[in-house]
């Protein structure tokens, strides 16, 4: 019987825990897989669909806005609300209140975002692969 620490033999997790024999006993079996909830949906069976920007994010309005339209030199107030497993509440990974600050000065998806909202809008927003949190919420409150 050969003994594997499932670390570098590429038949384990790297930790010991691959379901291989262990030298202390019997062997562990494999982590449960986790099953993520897609309450934001890519198609039209739950809502609108999405629609991709020239930069790669795709977006769906959820309430439309009614006032105007910020530029690139004014500063907006906004709320952001950012998941890493589709917005279905499970791994928030952080959310900002009454963020006030000049459009010029957010990342390039984002500020093509505001650019594009008006002022009570909210939109539901797939980030471009790469970023920390990719599902997020925006919510146009204001122009400073």
């Amino acid at each position: 019987m050969a003994i594997y620490s499932g670390i570098g033999d590429g038949r384990g997790d790297g930790f010991g825990f691959g379901g291989q024999q262990s030298a202390y006993g019997p062997p562990f079996p494999p982590p449960p897989r986790r099953r993520i909830r897609r309450s934001v949906p890519m198609t039209t069976n739950n809502g609108p669909a999405f629609t991709m920007t020239p930069l790669g994010a795709r977006y769906r309005i959820v309430t439309e806005g009614t006032g105007r339209v910020p530029t690139a030199n004014d500063r907006v107030k906004a709320e952001w609300d950012v998941w890493r497993d589709r917005s279905d509440g499970q791994d928030k990974a952080y959310d900002f209140r009454g963020l006030v600050c000049p459009v010029s000065r957010l990342n390039e998806w984002r500020r093509e975002a505001v650019l594009s909202m008006r002022e009570g809008e909210v939109r539901q927003i797939i980030e471009p692969d790469g970023f920390f949190g990719r599902y997020v919420e925006l919510r146009l409150v204001s122009i400073e």
